[in-house]
């Protein structure tokens, strides 16, 4: 239809009775069949494909609102699952790692964290994920060729803090 447009132009400033029929059938014609390949999933109600729709689905249906999810999956899981998703920092230094995440867990009002098997391997040995895993872990789902965790951290901290 873009190719189509310029020469629609043309015939419409020579004059609108000059223009066949049959090219502004084909023009509106192509013109629906472009918006109807670019928008596909509105117009045929297909289901999108994201990661983490189980894991979603189980963050979604439990009672609190707000998780801390690691890395790259934060956007699977606040786009799926429409609750308060903040990202875990990725800071080095332990206790600034241990603050930091104490920090968020208090100002945003937090109770779960989800965490992944890649994730894990991104975040090696990082002192935040060592400080979340502590938590108590409520489920473990294997999905999308990975593995998912779910740890409940209940508002405020209750974790011995010198075993990290």
């Amino acid at each position: 239809s873009i190719g189509a447009i310029p020469l629609l132009c043309f015939f419409i400033s020579k004059g609108i009775g000059i223009i066949p029929m049959i090219w502004i059938n084909y023009v509106i014609s192509m013109g629906l069949v472009i918006f109807a390949w670019f928008n596909h999933y509105f117009i045929l109600d297909v289901e999108t494909k994201t990661k983490v729709k189980v894991t979603s689905r189980i963050l979604q249906n439990l009672p609190k609102d707000g998780i801390i999810s690691a890395g790259i999956i934060a956007y699977y899981v606040a786009y799926n699952a429409h609750k308060r998703v903040v990202i875990l920092t990725e800071t080095p230094d332990p206790d600034q790692a241990i603050k930091e995440t104490d920090l968020a867990i208090d100002k945003f009002d937090l109770h779960y964290v989800v965490t992944s098997r890649t994730m894990d391997d991104y975040y090696n040995n990082s002192p935040a994920l060592a400080y979340i895993k502590s938590f108590k872990l409520i489920r473990t789902i294997d999905e999308d060729k990975d593995i998912y965790s779910i740890y409940e951290i209940g508002g405020k901290n209750e974790v011995d803090k010198s075993k990290i």
